[in-house]
């Protein structure tokens, strides 16, 4: 059986944040606290979702889209012919 550890963070942006212990994570066996996690707050979720909408306009742009230098699974690449 794997051991949890005592507390586990949030990601936003890539990037672990500890902010807080405010979830408690309880074994459904026991009913004992077994981890604690961090909640982001408000503020946090906005800074997500503004990050999302970066990444999806870098995603976006020409520079990610074109990929005629790379082989598609619908455009196969025929080899020695």
């Amino acid at each position: 059986m794997s051991t949890l550890q005592a507390k586990y963070p949030y990601y936003l942006n890539n990037k672990a944040v500890y902010a807080n212990e405010d979830l408690e994570v309880t074994d459904k066996y026991t009913g004992e606290v077994a981890t604690r996690c961090a909640l982001a707050d408000p503020k946090a979720i906005d800074e997500g979702i503004a990050g999302a909408v970066r990444a999806t306009a870098l995603i976006s742009s020409p520079s990610m889209t074109d990929l005629s230098c790379c082989p598609s699974p619908a455009r196969p690449v025929l080899v020695g012919i």
